[in-house]
């Protein structure tokens, strides 16, 4: 009862002081001694010369009392002013952490071949694996049934010992609840890595646990990893070297490899680089990218279709850089099919995973729709249309400008009239225009073939005639359409139809044009470049002032130049999402002689599939769609765009559209594409690549669809070297005197470890300021001063 009172009078803290040790008095703001010495003098001669000078019938005896107090009343009054504190010593034992990093990057999918005997024995004993399904386990595998073998409990060891702070790494750590994982013990916990970190940062995962738990002591770091580490500035050598400071105390990291050791024969199908769509009966050509890794020979490439093998090609394999191996295949139907390259698993081969790649390519049984308009009955209008009618790909409709009203139209698809409408317009997929007159043209309809171009994507080439030149358009919207830049205002016709020469002349490819599409007239390049100088030459051509900055020239004159350079006869370039051509020469059609059709039918008919290209591939006429790129990495935003137009043709007003896509290995599911800031018609949308493969994406409006075909690869970071860095983690190990372990190794591991804890003594502060004691003294000395003052009759 009267300890409980005097702790009240106190203000102090009764428990903390029974559990501390060395109770003692401390001031917060104590004077200097000698201060306080003559201070204390000071104040009781002032206080002895005050008293001795009052007037009054007390007695020298009871002035003296009264002194005494009043010097007691300063004395506490100091006390106070000094801050006293009571402090005890209090002492606590506090266990040391153990730290345990899990690897749970990508590389950790792969599944190595182990050599030795005594390897694959202790390995298959850790993981409580049959020894003859240790090749199909993935490294992840490995060491989660390791973790979870109660023969070797790792981690519950060492939660007896310490304290544990599990956690996974590869680009960021995230931590474990083990509490979580226990509880579900009994059904099935879930395994503790999961691979899915596109790099490995080892380095930076031991500097953020070390600075999360500074202020605690770590017994050790538990590091199990295949040591593929990406830390780069600092490396993850020099952080581990860099411990003591970032946590203010040294602690020993014990790494454990996990993976073979060994290089080993690795062989990849890196990518396949073909086109996402082609046309039924037109060959198609796949050029497989392999890499090889400590191999050498003949190897099988399958290339199969929806499954089903449709080709075989025998290569060698030279050495570790990668080769471009083509696979040529013809599809005889149409639709959508996901091909693939494979290439057989080798006797011990790293990995058979990355033996495959896939591609979607998207197969068109559709004819080219041509207009073909001419402003005369020209040698190149007649050739090029008899040419074009009997080409089983293409439908032909022509348009002659000089014919007489009741004159038939000729081609395979006959009309009447130039399109009235840009419904008429939007049928076709590549328009030519040859020598044609632009009166005969209202604005709206020349409006109607810029937007044929630029928003519906369609093909445009210009033949330069000798009537109406390419500069009877400047100022229209033809002239942004070409690729070329005309010489200014347009000669006289008549001096233009007498323009000719004497002595023909033979267009002259440029680099590019030596390998463009539209060029090839035989199979190799260099076939096609004797065809090209055996080619019976042109007599009239008309210059332009230059190619557009963006423009590819693929044929110019062999001797006419100005200050630029040779004159440009043969010019390609974009008007996105089109492309359009421009051609200096109207006698092409001389390349028949001796020959016939072959060479004039082949380049005009590549010509008109390539500026048709995306109308003729991109299959909805309403519906383009796109991506920003073609190739992804698992983890990245992909980004899509969509321009829609209306039955009209008029850009589509909706709140939304919304995309289906198709991934390997999950079910189709919904992307919603939102309008864009850019324009009418044109939505945006985006969504993160989470599955490795080819991925199908489409958009439907009514009965039309568009589809794109994109690849998902996983980082190459990761698996450039797939075998364990066995010397990286030995020097992270011997750098913070911890200990370098095999996976097999594992059950000897929580003996090594001196899980040691740390007593701390604090000192416990209890302030006496606000006691109640010191308050009671207070009064009491104010009063009895007071009460002997009145009965020593002073004032």
């Amino acid at each position: 009862m009267w300890r409980s009172a005097l702790t009240w009078l106190l203000g102090i803290n009764r428990g903390e002081i029974a559990e501390g040790t060395g109770v003692r008095l401390k001031f917060a703001n104590p004077w200097p001694t000698w201060v306080i010495l003559l201070a204390a003098v000071a104040a009781i001669w002032l206080v002895a010369f005050l008293y001795s000078r009052e007037k009054g019938t007390a007695t020298r005896r009871r002035k003296a009392t009264l002194a005494v107090l009043r010097c007691l009343l300063i004395a506490l009054v100091l006390l106070i002013l000094f801050k006293p504190i009571l402090a005890v010593d209090k002492s606590e034992f506090k266990e040391a952490y153990v730290l345990v990093l899990l690897d749970d990057s990508l590389s950790m999918r792969l599944r190595d071949r182990y050599q030795e005997p005594a390897l694959r024995s202790a390995l298959a004993r850790v993981a409580a694996v049959d020894e003859a399904a240790l090749d199909h386990q993935t490294r992840a595998d490995l060491v989660n049934r390791a973790l979870a073998n109660p023969a070797v409990d790792l981690l519950g060891k060492l939660s007896k010992q310490c304290k544990l702070r599990v956690a996974t790494f590869a680009g960021a750590v995230r931590g474990v609840d083990l509490q979580a994982a226990r509880a579900r013990e009994g059904a099935n916990p879930p395994p503790l890595v999961t691979p899915a970190g596109d790099r490995t940062l080892l380095g930076a995962a031991l500097r953020e646990m070390a600075e999360a738990l500074r202020g605690h002591r770590i017994a050790a770091a538990i590091v199990i990893t295949d040591g593929r580490t990406q830390d780069v500035d600092p490396s993850a050598l020099e952080i581990a070297r860099r411990l003591p400071a970032i946590h203010g105390e040294a602690f020993p990291v014990f790494t454990v490899g996990v993976g073979a050791a060994d290089e080993a024969k690795d062989i990849q199908v890196v990518k396949i680089l073909a086109p996402s769509t082609a046309r039924k009966d037109d060959q198609v050509t796949f050029n497989a990218v392999v890499a090889a890794r400590g191999f050498r020979g003949d190897v099988d490439l399958l290339l199969k279709a929806d499954g089903k093998l449709v080709n075989t090609v025998r290569a060698r394999l030279e050495g570790d850089g990668p080769q471009t191996i083509p696979i040529r295949y013809t599809p005889e139907a149409a639709g959508t099919f996901r091909f693939s390259v494979e290439i057989p698993a080798e006797p011990g081969e790293l990995s058979t995973e990355n033996n495959a790649s896939r591609h979607v390519l998207t197969v068109k049984d559709a004819r080219t729709k041509v207009l073909f308009v001419a402003g005369q009955p020209s040698y190149f209008y007649r050739f090029l249309k008899n040419a074009l009618i009997v080409d089983k790909s293409i439908l032909l409709s022509c348009f002659l400008q000089s014919a007489d009203p009741d004159f038939i139209q000729e081609g395979s698809r006959r009309i009447t009239h130039y399109p009235e409408t840009r419904e008429e317009l939007f049928d076709f997929d590549v328009v030519i225009f040859s020598d044609v007159d632009p009166a005969m043209f209202r604005a709206e309809q020349i409006a109607d073939l810029r937007a044929f171009v630029g928003q519906f994507g369609g093909g445009f080439i210009l033949v330069a005639g000798a009537f109406h030149p390419p500069e009877v358009w400047k100022g229209t919207a033809i002239e942004e359409l070409l690729p070329v830049i005309t010489s200014g205002a347009a000669p006289r016709p008549d001096l233009l139809a007498a323009r000719t020469l004497k002595e023909p002349f033979r267009a002259r490819l440029t680099e590019q044009g030596r390998l463009h599409g539209i060029t090839q007239l035989a199979d190799t390049p260099e076939d096609s470049q004797k065809i090209w100088e055996s080619l019976p030459g042109c007599y009239w051509y008309h210059p332009v002032a230059r190619a557009k900055p963006a423009a590819v020239v693929l044929a110019e004159h062999p001797y006419d130049r100005d200050e630029r350079g040779p004159m440009p006869l043969i010019a390609v370039g974009r008007y996105d999402p089109g492309r359009t051509l421009y051609c200096a020469l109207d006698g092409t059609w001389r390349w028949r002689f001796w020959v016939g059709d072959v060479y004039f039918t082949r380049f005009w008919v590549q010509a008109i599939n390539f500026v048709g290209s995306h109308r003729i591939l991109g299959g909805s006429r309403r519906i383009q769609l796109a991506t920003d790129k073609r190739s992804y990495t698992l983890g990245e935003r992909v980004v899509i765009q969509a321009q829609c137009l209306d039955d009209a043709f008029r850009p589509l007003q909706a709140e939304a559209v919304e995309a289906r896509l198709e991934a390997p290995g999950a079910a189709a599911e919904a992307v919603r594409l939102l309008p864009s800031r850019q324009g009418a018609g044109i939505f945006e949308g985006s969504f993160v690549a989470a599955r490795p493969g080819s991925t199908l994406l489409s958009l439907a409006l009514g009965h039309e669809q568009e589809s794109v075909a994109f690849d998902i690869h996983l980082p190459e970071t990761e698996f450039q070297h797939p075998t364990m860095d066995a010397r990286t983690l030995r020097e992270l190990a011997a750098a913070t005197r911890g200990e370098f372990l095999r996976l097999d190794q594992l059950d000897t591991l929580a003996p090594r470890i001196q899980a040691a804890g740390q007593e701390l003594t604090t000192e416990v502060q209890d302030p006496l300021v606000d006691a109640p004691a010191l308050l009671v003294v207070f009064l009491g000395l104010v009063c009895s001063e007071w009460w002997f003052r009145k009965r020593g009759m002073l004032a």
